[in-house]
């Protein structure tokens, strides 16, 4: 939707995250680059994952990206639940992208 402000996408991409992972809130939200994805397994257990294009305001990036994970994860970490966003973005792709506020909405 062309005329959503970056905020309004953001809750979008929120409540669908929300709605796919069933989780009625998240204890905290990660942004973690694709150099993470080690740390990110070892947090605990993954619920969801969640293809990065498939939540509003997240374009597929563009080439040279290759081997880079690209998921929202779901995480069960020390009975904590976490949202994680995993992946790399290259300067480029930034201003064409909507920057979650909050991956739960309260």
């Amino acid at each position: 939707m062309a005329d959503e402000s970056p905020a309004e996408v953001a809750t979008r991409a929120a409540l669908e995250f929300a709605a796919r992972s069933g989780a009625p809130q998240h204890d905290v939200a990660l942004v973690m680059g694709s150099g993470w994805l080690s740390a990110a397994d070892a947090l605990g257990t993954t619920q969801v994952e969640v293809a990065f294009t498939e939540l509003p305001g997240f374009t597929a990036p563009e080439a040279g990206m290759a081997g880079h994970p690209l998921d929202h994860r779901e995480v069960l970490a020390a009975g904590r639940v976490a949202a994680a966003t995993m992946g790399r973005l290259l300067a480029a792709v930034l201003p064409r992208m909507v920057t979650p506020v909050a991956m739960t909405p309260r």
